[in-house]
């Protein structure tokens, strides 16, 4: 009886484990689990490497361009009025 008790706890953290890591990799699976304001889309947060927007409300304060978050890694900006609370910088949002 211990060990089977010991085995769920086990398993019950090592799932909760799996979930905190997809998060943290800008996975999500409504968008509360993404940064505030920022939507999540085929599961991934707009503002994270990988995402993708539609509108400017997906992308939490800063632009949509190309269906890229200008704020995201591997988004792009124009001027710092695209990266919301960042600044754009050789094309890249920065944080201010």
């Amino acid at each position: 009886m211990k060990a089977s008790k010991l085995f769920s706890i086990a398993l019950v953290l090592c799932v909760s484990g799996i979930s905190l890591n997809a998060y943290a990799d800008g996975k999500c699976s409504s968008s509360s689990d993404c940064d505030k304001g920022v939507s999540c889309i085929d599961n991934v947060c707009a503002n994270t490497r990988g995402g993708k927007c539609y509108s400017d409300n997906d992308c939490g304060g800063a632009k949509c361009i190309m269906n890229k978050c200008a704020n995201a890694p591997d988004g792009k900006c124009y001027s710092s009025t695209d990266c919301g609370e960042g600044s754009c910088s050789f094309n890249k949002c920065t944080l201010r």
